[in-house]
């Protein structure tokens, strides 16, 4: 019966964390609000973000409902396993394990507090910057420093990414789709 939920008896079904939960909720809230706020915009400043935030919605709740087939298989699978076995719910070591050390989960998993603050900062960086000095700045300028400093990227590569990821936003919004941007306060 295990075998019908889940590859083999021996694998077992990981349970759900809080956490990736959590996640998920507060994207499904942000896009949520995103399609929102949209509304109050003209119908060509908000066609864009609304598809966006209903995609993205859609995709939250895509990764809830898994969540929820997962614990009860995760449910299941405990209800199933013997209770006098003690290698039940163990598994041997999988040499696809050492690659599974530098999947996202992993990677997540195991920041320490270092890292997160970076990692945070850089997103605050990004965002204080797209309010003060706007997208069509923002883009390049942030690509260029993200790749240079935590990237570690040659200068070469680092501007020519940032050259063209301020070209593609500046000819797809301003040149060919009209869609205004925010300009930033400066």
């Amino acid at each position: 019966m295990r075998s019908a939920m889940r590859g083999s008896a021996a694998e077992p079904v990981p349970a759900v964390r809080g956490g990736d939960v959590l996640i998920a909720l507060i994207m499904l809230a942000v896009f949520v609000l995103a399609y929102v706020y949209a509304q109050q915009w003209p119908f060509r400043a908000r066609f864009f973000p609304e598809y966006v935030s209903v995609a993205g919605a859609a995709f939250a709740v895509l990764k809830l409902v898994g969540y929820g087939v997962q614990l009860r298989w995760h449910r299941a699978w405990n209800r199933q396993a013997p209770e006098s076995d003690p290698a039940a719910g163990k598994t041997e070591p999988d040499p696809e394990d050492d690659q599974a050390d530098y999947s996202l989960e992993y990677v997540f998993g195991t920041a320490t507090r270092r890292e997160w603050a970076a990692a945070l900062g850089w997103i605050a960086a990004f965002f204080v910057s797209l309010w003060l000095v706007g997208v069509f700045i923002t883009v390049p300028l942030f690509a260029f420093a993200y790749l240079r400093i935590a990237g570690k990227a040659g200068w070469l590569a680092a501007a020519a990414y940032a050259a063209v990821a301020g070209a593609v936003l500046w000819l797809a919004f301003y040149q060919l789709l009209y869609v205004p941007m925010p300009a930033g306060v400066f």
